[in-house]
């Protein structure tokens, strides 16, 4: 048995060493922007490897911001299926060895799922809130220039292309699903500040000995510029829109977060997992994160924690090559990861080094790697210290069940990197930490999260028009107690009627206006809103 297991994987071992031949001659230069609205500076590379400069390897997730110190050194996103003949299909990258990447930049044809010229696609769109408030405001206004930031928003595919008409989320006023910001359109975001981009992972075969699974990416990172408020301000947030045009229903499907987490100095941290707070995090091994890179006393906590899905894995490997538990190379090894099975397609066993050895040990499989007490269905404390493992530099994987991806459908994943500085040694910045989870959870569970996560137009929206098909009038009604002017303009962005008021509700006789669409612009010192209606 053990000659076929390795005869297998010399084969796929050869075939994925094929695959990175064609590779090398198709490497697209990868194009990163900085998440820096608040206490972070956090670098998001368009192909999905995150915090770094892959061609320095330098890291890039620096807190506190401007302090030359980081706590994750990269991170990466690993996602498998089955297909209906039970093969494996899977995405994931690490270092880009090689040179080899799995997601490249632009969409997939929705038809036959063939992948976009990434050379083409090769861009990154970062964009602050405060940009969009004041186009929203200001549009309109004579001698108004519209921002690149807006201009160029990937809101829409080329024309005849077979990609989604509609890519990058917007305010859309006259529903014709076409983005037009000279009329008032705008991007939807999240947070006080996004970076957008679209990937996917077939624009050629991968280096992993399975097939590619034909999905497109949208990511929206985001964070918001919160300096009371200590966990929004720690923190940056994503929102993966995975979805699958390969024609392929795939069963089974698992996503992994992979992190190599290097708090300060690389080579003495410990792993935890938080099992019901959904969270795995990293503290340092001793009280002083010593040498040039490290934070010295009283060193973060770094977290990562799912808000729309349960943690379903979560384990540990080493910087080792050719052994169970170290790094990955095929896409079976992926696969096993983010399902808690070692290399060999052993079982994570709970206690010691989760293969059976050091102290603690067992031969009882788990689900989550040095959960303390927090895995409800075992009662032995089990952390890297209670289990007499060394600080070291290693990589963790935290993982969810998303079930099945079905051609044509899709799924969307949030979740948060958080990070909490201490007062008294590395364990006092864990249990902030999970107080900063808690706070986030709850007010992504209650939608209230800095105004809610949810759209811009959501977020601002203080009033309403109505009819939105009329002949004669339209009413204008605001939630506040304030004085508003309402500005009526055509489709061409031309006034055409003005009125102020302060009363709850405004009505407006427009029944002399030509049929057609119209906009409505409610402006008041608290905020603008842009609505539509048409005339009979």
């Amino acid at each position: 048995m053990k000659l076929i297991q390795i005869t297998q994987r010399l084969t796929m071992l050869i075939i994925a060493l094929s695959f990175s031949v064609v590779n090398l001659y198709a490497q697209v230069p990868v194009v990163g922007a900085d998440l820096d609205i608040n206490n972070i500076r956090a670098r998001i590379n368009n192909e999905l490897s995150l915090f770094w400069d892959p061609t320095s390897q330098t890291p890039l997730y620096e807190i506190p911001k401007g302090g030359s110190k980081h706590t994750m050194y990269t991170g990466g996103l690993w996602i498998s299926g089955y297909d209906p003949s039970s093969n494996l299909h899977c995405a994931a990258q690490t270092y880009r060895q090689g040179g080899e990447a799995a997601y490249y930049p632009g969409p997939l044809d929705t038809i036959n799922g063939t992948s976009a010229d990434p050379f083409q696609w090769n861009n990154i769109y970062k964009i602050n809130r405060s940009t969009i408030l004041n186009h929203i405001a200001n549009w309109n206004t004579l001698g108004y220039v519209i921002p690149a930031d807006i201009a160029t928003w990937p809101a829409n595919a080329p024309t005849g292309s077979n990609f989604n008409p509609v890519l990058a989320p917007f305010f859309d006023v006259n529903a014709n699903q076409i983005y037009e910001p000279a009329i008032g359109e705008f991007p939807v975001i999240e947070g006080d500040q996004a970076i957008y981009f679209i990937c996917n992972d077939n624009y050629q075969a991968n280096t992993l000995g399975v097939p590619n699974l034909g999905i497109e990416i949208h990511v929206m990172a985001y964070a918001y510029d919160a300096p009371n408020d200590s966990a929004l301000n720690n923190s940056i947030f994503f929102k993966y829109q995975i979805a699958n045009f390969s024609g392929i229903n795939y069963s089974n499907v698992q996503m992994g977060l992979w992190s190599d987490v290097d708090l300060g100095n690389a080579s003495d941290d410990y792993i935890g997992t938080d099992v019901p707070r959904n969270l795995v995090y990293t503290y340092n091994g001793d009280a002083d994160d010593d040498g040039g890179s490290g934070y010295g006393l009283n060193p973060p906590a770094q977290g990562i924690q799912f808000l729309s899905h349960e943690l379903s894995n979560s384990l540990y490997y080493n910087n080792v090559n050719s052994t169970p538990n170290g790094n990955p190379n095929l896409g079976s090894d992926f696969r096993n990861y983010t399902t808690g099975l070692w290399q060999d397609s052993l079982p994570v066993t709970y206690g010691g080094d989760g293969r059976g050895n050091g102290t603690g040990a067992t031969s009882i499989p788990c689900s989550y790697m040095f959960p303390g007490t927090t895995d409800s269905l075992f009662s032995q404390d089990w952390t890297m210290a209670t289990a007499s493992l060394f600080p070291d530099d290693v990589r963790n994987v935290a993982s969810i069940y998303l079930n099945s991806l079905a051609a044509g459908s899709y799924i969307t994943v949030d979740l948060v990197y958080t990070t909490a500085f201490g007062s008294s040694g590395p364990n006092s910045s864990v249990t902030l930490l999970q107080t900063y989870a808690d706070d986030i959870a709850n007010r992504y569970s209650n939608g209230n999260l800095v105004a809610s996560i949810q759209s811009l137009q959501n977020q601002i929206s203080f009033s309403k028009v109505f009819p939105s098909l009329t002949t004669n009038f339209i009413q204008v009604s605001i939630d506040r107690i304030e004085n508003y002017t309402i500005e009526i303009y055509n489709i061409e962005g031309k006034l055409i009627m003005v009125k102020t008021d302060s009363s709850g509700t405004s009505t407006l006789d427009v029944s002399t206006l030509d049929q057609g669409m119209y906009i409505a612009k409610i402006v008041a010192k608290s905020g603008t809103n842009v609505h539509r209606f048409v005339k009979q």
